[in-house]
């Protein structure tokens, strides 16, 4: 019984310190009202994220998200919110019986005796908004900024940020890493759901399969707060699908490619979008598909060096020369419903499906510059490595008006697949293939590959002047599914006109499952 009084301890001063929150919030919001809407340019009808909003005479404010929403406490009816953009025209609006608050902010084209607007600034701005604003470390990233470079894909992007660097597999960016930590160490999140691990023995997410055309941004957390998930180290990025705007919207790109290596011309890349939203614009719909076949063959040569004696001169132990055959095919499929169930409800619920397969073959040889000097061949080819990843959310959000409390409440279904059934290998040497002594240490050491490989002579018309090493064959087999729920709470306080702050709690059940054969 004496060990559980520290806990006891704790759990009596928690609840003490949301009692008196409660009480102060009781107290303190006699007659305040919540007030709720979305900031747009009035010239493209975009949402403004990073956006001020103030309520006049008193510290009390808030910031736009990516898809231009806000919430915010006021004193009541008589007070005047104050809407504010870098580039645009203030607006100030009184409150009255009002509950939502839709602004349009106009360009202030004279505030500025000379102005240089470039795209990326003009997409950029409000995520530069919301990182100076953020109670965090955490960079920010528009869809303009993801979508005006030709990436490969979202990773690429991502991968420009400061901190950030990227994992690359046959020319691609596949895995993220922050601060020089493994992928491990960081959580990959789509709208604050994780997403299933594609690897075989860590939970690090390959999000090479999802499109930077589908997202409204992406924020990368460097340091974490106690709303985030506390099981990544190195930091938190998350991905934000697309809002659905008003009106018919679609999009249809195709392109196009070349390897020069292979003299391929078959290089593809299609996507399609369609958005609109229904019945008085209460019920959103988004749908994105996309398919692509890209080659990245390549060809390469490394070599190895070893020291020897006590002046620790380096000398070429090895050459290796790659040749890498390999295609790429993706798939995937985004869907997003949203329904405005009331003034102060919304749900929603999205779907991310996508398919990768890797065709691969590679041919190497490797030059052993010891002894009389040999020649080893191999040979490895991966026609199916197949990874299909399905990500399930169903989500909603609540401004209650007892306490003006925030209620977000949702259930998520991940799962993610690899396939790799019949992958095979064949190794050879072909001993005594020199025809120097290349054992003299100053051949080797003042010595260069392209210098020793001429030397051998490795001439394997007939396989029977090799000798087999070995043979092989494997077959992976991986899944990982995640079952999800999650409840939280956010009420707001105010002390005076002067001091505000928001207490947050709630609770997550995850449920992980993986195999692997």
């Amino acid at each position: 019984m004496t060990k559980n009084k520290p806990f006891m301890m704790k759990f009596k001063s928690f609840c003490g310190i949301i009692l008196l929150l409660v009480a102060s919030s009781l107290s303190a919001q006699q007659g305040r009202i919540r007030v709720t809407g979305k900031i747009t340019d009035g010239e493209t009808g975009e949402a403004l994220p990073g956006a001020a909003v103030m309520v006049k005479g008193s510290t009390m404010g808030t910031i736009t998200e990516l898809n231009g929403n806000y919430s915010i406490m006021t004193a009541g009816e008589e007070s005047v919110l104050v809407f504010s953009f870098i580039g645009y025209t203030d607006q100030e609006v009184t409150v009255g019986n009002q509950r939502t608050i839709d602004i349009v902010l106009e360009s202030d084209a004279t505030s500025l005796d000379e102005v240089v607007i470039t795209m990326q600034a003009k997409g950029q701005i409000g995520a530069r908004n919301q990182q100076l604003n953020s109670t965090t470390l955490v960079n920010v990233v528009s869809p303009d900024r993801l979508q005006e470079n030709p990436d490969a894909n979202a990773v690429e992007a991502i991968g420009r940020l400061p901190g950030v660097s990227v994992l690359r597999s046959g020319g691609e960016g596949s895995q993220i890493v922050i601060r020089g930590l493994e992928p491990r160490y960081t959580n990959v999140t789509l709208e604050g759901i994780t997403l299933p691990s594609s690897s075989n023995t860590t939970r690090g997410a390959n999000i090479s399969g999802i499109s930077q055309y589908v997202l409204q941004g992406v924020e990368v957390y460097k340091s974490l707060t106690p709303d985030m998930e506390a099981n990544s180290v190195g930091g938190t990025v998350n991905l934000m699908l697309q809002d659905t705007p008003e009106g018919l919207h679609y999009n249809i790109m195709a392109q196009g490619g070349y390897n020069n290596l292979n003299s391929y011309f078959g290089n593809y890349k299609l996507l399609g979008e369609v958005s609109n939203r229904f019945f008085d614009n209460k019920l959103g719909f988004f749908l994105s598909l996309s398919a692509e076949k890209v080659n990245r063959s390549t060809q390469t040569m490394s070599a190895g060096y070893g020291l020897i004696g006590e002046d620790v001169d380096i000398y070429l132990n090895n050459s290796n020369l790659n040749i890498i055959n390999r295609t790429n095919y993706r798939k995937s499929a985004t869907l997003s419903l949203d329904y405005r169930l009331t003034s102060s409800t919304k749900l929603k619920l999205y779907s991310l499906y996508s398919h990768t397969n890797v065709d691969q073959s590679r041919q190497s040889k490797t030059y052993g510059h010891t002894g009389a000097g040999s020649v080893g061949y191999s040979m490895a080819h991966n026609p199916l490595n197949e990874t299909d990843m399905l990500h399930t959310v169903l989500s909603g959000q609540t401004n209650s008006n007892f306490l003006n409390m925030v209620v977000d409440y949702g259930v998520a279904y991940s799962f993610s697949r690899g396939n790799n059934p019949d992958s095979r290998s064949w190794n050879f040497s072909f001993a005594e293939a020199s025809t120097a002594d290349i054992t003299t240490q100053e051949l080797r050491r003042y010595s260069t590959s392209a210098d020793l490989i001429p030397l051998f002579t490795d001439d394997i018309e007939s396989i029977h002047n090799t000798v087999k090493q070995g043979f092989g064959t494997t077959e992976i087999q991986k899944e990982d599914k995640n079952l999800t729920a999650y409840l939280d709470f956010t009420i707001p306080f105010a002390i005076g006109d002067q001091v505000t702050g928001t207490a947050k709690f709630g609770g997550k059940y995850r449920q992980k499952n993986r195999f692997m054969d």
